[in-house]
Protein backbone atom coordinates (compact mmCIF):
# COMPACT_ATOMS: atom_id res chain seq x y z
CA UNK A 1 0.00 0.00 0.00
CA UNK A 2 1.21 3.45 -0.77
CA UNK A 3 3.51 5.26 1.55
CA UNK A 4 5.20 8.10 -0.29
CA UNK A 5 7.55 8.87 2.61
CA UNK A 6 9.26 5.48 2.47
CA UNK A 7 11.48 4.30 -0.36
CA UNK A 8 12.10 0.57 -0.17
CA UNK A 9 14.73 -1.03 -2.36
CA UNK A 10 12.76 -3.00 -4.93
CA UNK A 11 13.75 -6.53 -5.81
CA UNK A 12 13.17 -7.94 -9.28
CA UNK A 13 10.05 -9.70 -7.98
CA UNK A 14 8.75 -6.42 -6.52
CA UNK A 15 9.24 -4.67 -9.84
CA UNK A 16 7.50 -7.45 -11.76
CA UNK A 17 4.64 -7.44 -9.25
CA UNK A 18 4.13 -3.68 -9.47
CA UNK A 19 4.32 -3.66 -13.26
CA UNK A 20 1.83 -6.56 -13.44
CA UNK A 21 -0.53 -4.67 -11.13
CA UNK A 22 -0.32 -1.57 -13.31
CA UNK A 23 -0.82 -3.70 -16.43
CA UNK A 24 -3.98 -5.08 -14.81
CA UNK A 25 -5.22 -1.51 -14.39
CA UNK A 26 -4.65 -0.76 -18.07
CA UNK A 27 -6.41 -3.98 -19.08
CA UNK A 28 -9.30 -3.09 -16.77
CA UNK A 29 -9.88 0.21 -18.59
CA UNK A 30 -9.62 -1.48 -22.00
CA UNK A 31 -11.94 -4.32 -20.98
CA UNK A 32 -14.51 -1.86 -19.64
CA UNK A 33 -14.54 -0.13 -23.03
CA UNK A 34 -14.87 -3.55 -24.65
CA UNK A 35 -17.77 -4.38 -22.36
CA UNK A 36 -19.44 -1.08 -23.27
CA UNK A 37 -19.11 -1.82 -26.98
CA UNK A 38 -20.39 -5.32 -26.48
CA UNK A 39 -23.40 -3.99 -24.56
CA UNK A 40 -24.19 -1.63 -27.43
CA UNK A 41 -23.84 -4.13 -30.26
CA UNK A 42 -24.38 -7.59 -28.77
CA UNK A 43 -25.76 -7.19 -25.23
CA UNK A 44 -27.04 -10.67 -24.43
CA UNK A 45 -23.88 -12.77 -24.68
CA UNK A 46 -21.07 -10.88 -23.06
CA UNK A 47 -19.15 -13.91 -21.81
CA UNK A 48 -16.19 -13.30 -24.11
CA UNK A 49 -15.79 -9.79 -22.72
CA UNK A 50 -15.67 -11.29 -19.25
CA UNK A 51 -12.44 -13.08 -20.14
CA UNK A 52 -10.63 -9.74 -20.49
CA UNK A 53 -12.10 -8.39 -17.27
CA UNK A 54 -11.08 -11.64 -15.56
CA UNK A 55 -7.52 -11.31 -16.88
CA UNK A 56 -7.26 -7.73 -15.59
CA UNK A 57 -8.70 -8.68 -12.20
CA UNK A 58 -6.36 -11.66 -12.01
CA UNK A 59 -3.36 -9.37 -12.53
CA UNK A 60 -4.69 -6.87 -9.99
CA UNK A 61 -5.50 -9.42 -7.30
CA UNK A 62 -2.36 -11.50 -7.77
CA UNK A 63 -0.22 -8.43 -7.17
CA UNK A 64 -2.30 -6.56 -4.61
CA UNK A 65 -0.34 -4.52 -2.09
CA UNK A 66 -2.60 -3.97 0.90
CA UNK A 67 -1.27 -3.93 4.45
CA UNK A 68 -4.40 -5.40 6.06
CA UNK A 69 -4.46 -9.14 5.39
CA UNK A 70 -8.24 -9.38 5.89
CA UNK A 71 -9.02 -6.94 3.08
CA UNK A 72 -6.33 -8.49 0.91
CA UNK A 73 -7.78 -11.97 1.50
CA UNK A 74 -11.33 -10.83 0.70
CA UNK A 75 -10.38 -9.09 -2.54
CA UNK A 76 -8.15 -11.93 -3.74
CA UNK A 77 -10.77 -14.56 -2.90
CA UNK A 78 -13.51 -12.64 -4.71
CA UNK A 79 -11.20 -12.25 -7.69
CA UNK A 80 -10.48 -15.97 -7.82
CA UNK A 81 -14.17 -16.75 -7.49
CA UNK A 82 -14.89 -14.39 -10.38
CA UNK A 83 -12.22 -15.98 -12.58
CA UNK A 84 -13.53 -19.47 -11.72
CA UNK A 85 -17.11 -18.39 -12.49
CA UNK A 86 -16.04 -17.00 -15.88
CA UNK A 87 -14.64 -20.39 -16.82
CA UNK A 88 -17.77 -22.07 -15.51
CA UNK A 89 -19.98 -19.71 -17.54
CA UNK A 90 -18.56 -21.18 -20.75
CA UNK A 91 -19.58 -24.67 -19.67
CA UNK A 92 -23.07 -23.85 -18.39
CA UNK A 93 -25.65 -22.31 -20.69
CA UNK A 94 -27.58 -19.27 -19.57
CA UNK A 95 -26.52 -16.02 -18.00
CA UNK A 96 -26.82 -16.62 -14.26
CA UNK A 97 -23.22 -17.76 -13.83
CA UNK A 98 -22.01 -15.01 -16.18
CA UNK A 99 -23.85 -12.45 -14.05
CA UNK A 100 -22.32 -13.90 -10.87
CA UNK A 101 -18.85 -13.77 -12.39
CA UNK A 102 -19.38 -10.17 -13.49
CA UNK A 103 -20.49 -9.29 -9.95
CA UNK A 104 -17.41 -10.88 -8.39
CA UNK A 105 -15.03 -9.26 -10.87
CA UNK A 106 -16.61 -5.83 -10.46
CA UNK A 107 -16.45 -6.13 -6.66
CA UNK A 108 -12.70 -6.67 -6.95
CA UNK A 109 -12.39 -3.73 -9.38
CA UNK A 110 -14.38 -1.58 -6.97
CA UNK A 111 -12.14 -2.60 -4.09
CA UNK A 112 -9.02 -1.70 -6.06
CA UNK A 113 -10.49 1.66 -7.07
CA UNK A 114 -11.43 2.42 -3.49
CA UNK A 115 -7.97 1.34 -2.27
CA UNK A 116 -6.29 3.63 -4.78
CA UNK A 117 -8.57 6.52 -3.82
CA UNK A 118 -7.45 6.19 -0.19
CA UNK A 119 -3.77 5.47 -0.86
CA UNK A 120 -3.12 8.36 -3.18
CA UNK A 121 -5.89 10.80 -2.14
CA UNK A 122 -7.71 10.49 -5.46
CA UNK A 123 -11.14 11.43 -4.14
CA UNK A 124 -12.81 11.21 -7.53
CA UNK A 125 -12.16 7.44 -7.60
CA UNK A 126 -14.60 6.89 -4.75
CA UNK A 127 -17.35 7.23 -7.37
CA UNK A 128 -16.05 4.26 -9.36
CA UNK A 129 -17.51 1.55 -7.05
CA UNK A 130 -20.93 3.16 -7.46
CA UNK A 131 -20.51 3.14 -11.23
CA UNK A 132 -19.59 -0.56 -11.07
CA UNK A 133 -22.79 -1.27 -9.11
CA UNK A 134 -24.87 0.65 -11.65
CA UNK A 135 -23.11 -1.15 -14.51
CA UNK A 136 -23.84 -4.54 -12.98
CA UNK A 137 -27.53 -3.82 -12.46
CA UNK A 138 -27.91 -2.44 -15.98
CA UNK A 139 -26.34 -5.59 -17.43
CA UNK A 140 -28.50 -7.88 -15.29
CA UNK A 141 -31.73 -6.01 -16.07
CA UNK A 142 -30.92 -5.75 -19.80
CA UNK A 143 -30.42 -2.02 -20.10
CA UNK A 144 -27.57 -2.10 -22.62
CA UNK A 145 -27.38 1.63 -23.37
CA UNK A 146 -27.14 2.53 -19.70
CA UNK A 147 -24.71 -0.32 -19.07
CA UNK A 148 -22.50 1.05 -21.86
CA UNK A 149 -22.67 4.56 -20.39
CA UNK A 150 -21.68 3.36 -16.92
CA UNK A 151 -18.91 1.15 -18.35
CA UNK A 152 -17.47 4.09 -20.29
CA UNK A 153 -17.65 6.37 -17.25
CA UNK A 154 -15.89 3.69 -15.20
CA UNK A 155 -13.27 3.31 -17.92
CA UNK A 156 -12.66 7.07 -17.86
CA UNK A 157 -12.19 7.07 -14.08
CA UNK A 158 -9.97 4.02 -14.34
CA UNK A 159 -7.92 5.79 -17.03
CA UNK A 160 -7.58 8.75 -14.66
CA UNK A 161 -6.33 6.34 -11.98
CA UNK A 162 -3.87 4.84 -14.48
CA UNK A 163 -2.62 8.27 -15.50
CA UNK A 164 -1.97 9.22 -11.88
CA UNK A 165 -0.46 5.83 -11.09
CA UNK A 166 1.94 5.77 -14.04
CA UNK A 167 3.33 9.16 -13.07
CA UNK A 168 4.37 7.80 -9.66
CA UNK A 169 7.62 5.96 -8.96
CA UNK A 170 7.32 2.20 -8.57
CA UNK A 171 8.29 2.21 -4.89
CA UNK A 172 5.11 4.16 -4.04
CA UNK A 173 3.08 1.03 -4.79
CA UNK A 174 4.94 -1.13 -2.30
CA UNK A 175 5.10 1.14 0.72
CA UNK A 176 6.75 -0.10 3.91
CA UNK A 177 7.43 -3.84 3.97
CA UNK A 178 7.20 -4.03 7.75
CA UNK A 179 3.55 -2.86 7.76
CA UNK A 180 2.23 -5.87 5.82
CA UNK A 181 0.37 -8.42 7.91
CA UNK A 182 1.25 -12.06 7.24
Amino acid sequence: MADTKIKENLTLLDTISILSYRTGMVLMAISLIGLALQQLYYPVWYKHGLVWIALSVFLLAANLHIYNKNFRYILVTIAWAGVWLVSLSFIISGLVVAHLSLAALLICCAGVSYKESICFSLTLLKVNPLLFIALFYCVVFSLPLWAAIFAILSAILTAYMIYKKLRMPLHYDLGARNKYQN
